[in-house]
């Protein structure tokens, strides 16, 4: 539970440190777009990458206001992914992200392509299956967490404290 608080902590870390920044840090990685701006041929582009004073999520700036989001929700899968790799339920992981790509991104990446053509939308799809397996994570490695502690089988039960396979274990797999 400490180690969630941490996770926790550390995602409101990345969320104060980059919301008030947003809009500034779009700009800051995109100067190279100004010198487009003074080129008549270019200006239609340059509007359609800053807007034209109308945001409806098709502008760079926009996007931005996603990152403190895809800090946090970052943050937090990195932090779970690295408890269920500790519990060693690897299959699973698997599992969930196949079926996250099947059922989540894949849809949402046709639609933000298909019918809102927006990188706000091309964005946001990036980081729903990351968002999706965030939440799967957490909820089976609280379902681990117990297991564990009711003394239960499981991924986690054919290591030893060392991270190896058990010895007899490993010589009868050998043996077959």
């Amino acid at each position: 539970r400490l180690a969630l608080l941490m996770a926790g902590a550390y995602a409101l870390a990345c969320v104060l440190a980059i919301a008030p920044h947003t809009s500034p840090l779009a700009f800051v990685h995109a100067p190279q777009a100004c010198e487009f701006a003074s080129e008549p041929g270019c200006v239609a582009t340059y509007r359609e990458v800053f807007g034209g004073g109308l945001l409806d999520g098709g502008e760079l700036q926009e996007t931005f206001k996603l990152l403190p989001a895809a800090a946090t929700i970052g943050s937090l899968f990195s932090v779970l992914k690295a408890g269920l790799s500790g519990c060693f339920d690897f299959a699973f992981m698997a599992k969930a992200a196949v079926s996250v790509l099947l059922l989540v991104y894949l849809p949402a990446i046709l639609v933000a392509l298909l019918v809102y053509k927006t990188p706000f939308a091309v964005c946001a799809a990036m980081y729903l299956p990351i968002c999706a397996l965030t939440v799967i994570f957490l909820v089976r490695l609280l379902g681990v967490a117990k297991r564990i502690g009711c003394g239960e089988v499981g991924p986690w039960s054919d290591v030893d404290t060392l991270g190896s396979k058990k010895l007899g274990e490993a010589a009868a797999s050998a043996d077959v």
